[in-house]
């Protein structure tokens, strides 16, 4: 265990040499800044014209998750770039990478695509069962619906592929923070249809308890899956990227060998 997080980290420090910061920094900002603004258009204008509770759906909730991520990124890559002797710099340091990596393994990887596919799967068979047609004509809700359901795949690709997030130490651990937070939505879903006959999502309306329970045990169950396929994956791209490294090395060696013959 020792030795994989050695590993994980050695690969990070690579990454954070071979990239450029400033694109990194770049990009946690802009996403930072479109997150921000999607979050204040559902709580300030959505909510306020067309439902009192904007929490009430999973992806406001994401939309907030994703606001966090990147302003505890932003500030990383802000504290990165000043060289301080200072303890409290490393221990906030430390604490923000922490912050940054459980957000990233234990809620926008695993729910970014299973948010972007059942949206769009709902959309795309019953448009105004999954969005009301007076909402659809509102100007912002294609900016805003695009953001949320579509820009959160892409930034978490490039999130992926760019950066090395470090898994928790146990899958079991991990799975269990993430699930912290899917089963309060569940049950926060759940009070709101039971004690406020406010259903979020129409295919639960005609449904009896059980069949709820069964369909959020399913999605735990799909969640729980994108979690274990990020942490494989993750593994998978840092062997890959070690090796791509020693391979390219070598390379330039022999090339350099030739050049003096």
């Amino acid at each position: 265990m020792e030795r994989k997080k050695r590993e994980m980290e050695g690969t990070r420090l690579e990454e954070e040499k071979s990239f450029p910061k400033v694109v990194v920094t770049l990009f946690h900002a802009t996403s930072l800044f479109a997150y921000s603004w999607s979050l204040y258009i559902e709580l300030f204008h959505f909510a306020h014209h067309y439902y009192s509770f904007a929490f009430k759906f999973a992806t406001v909730w994401f939309n907030l998750f994703c606001v966090v991520y990147h302003l505890c990124a932003s500030l990383k890559c802000a504290l990165e770039k000043r060289k301080s002797t200072v303890h409290i710099h490393k221990t906030l340091l430390k604490l923000l990478t922490l912050v940054e990596d459980r957000m990233f393994t234990c809620i926008i990887f695993p729910q970014a695509p299973f948010i972007c596919l059942s949206f769009w799967g709902c959309f795309l068979m019953d448009p105004i069962g999954a969005v009301p047609l007076h909402v659809q004509r509102d100007k912002y809700w294609i900016y805003a619906t695009h953001l949320q359901h579509t820009y959160i795949v892409l930034t978490m690709l490039f999130d992926f592929l760019v950066k090395q997030h470090q898994y928790c130490k146990s899958r079991i651990l991990g799975i269990q923070t993430m699930l912290v937070f899917t089963v309060g939505y569940n049950i926060l879903l759940t009070i709101r249809g039971i004690v406020y006959n406010d259903w979020t999502y129409s295919i639960l309306q005609p449904l009896d308890g059980i069949q709820i329970l069964l369909m959020y045990i399913v999605g735990n169950c799909i969640l729980v899956s994108n979690y274990c396929l990020g942490e494989i994956l993750s593994s998978l791209k840092s062997k890959w990227e070690r090796k791509l490294s020693q391979f390219l090395q070598t390379q330039y060696a022999c090339f350099q060998k030739m050049k003096e013959i």
